[in-house]
């Protein structure tokens, strides 16, 4: 007990004295203002830079094929939130109940 008391209180002191026997490599305390740099030509009109393609030196294609459903077929139809709860409540209704019940 006594030898991890002394350990437990080296291991304090050290750290104590590592934290003020820095001195010259402890950080300043003193504010220092942030310099804010300023890019004057950021705000001045320019000319637009020159078409770029991406695709290299190859031309533009145009394919025929399939057109995916969603792009050509009919828009869903959106049922209300209310709608839907009644209809969940009807098909409850009309499920089958046991005719036996068991308490116990």
């Amino acid at each position: 007990m006594k030898t991890t008391l002394f350990v437990l209180v080296l291991f304090a002191t050290a750290t104590a004295f590592g934290q003020t026997a820095a001195g010259t490599f402890v950080l300043n305390s003193q504010p220092q203002p942030i310099e804010i740099p300023s890019h004057q030509q950021t705000a001045t009109q320019q000319p637009l830079a020159n078409e770029l393609n991406l695709l290299g030196s190859t031309q533009y294609l145009s394919a025929r094929g399939e057109r995916p459903l969603w792009e050509v077929g009919p828009k869903p139809v959106e049922i209300s939130l209310g709608e839907v709860a009644r209809r969940l409540r009807k098909e409850h209704e009309m499920v089958k109940r046991a005719e036996k019940c068991f308490e116990n």
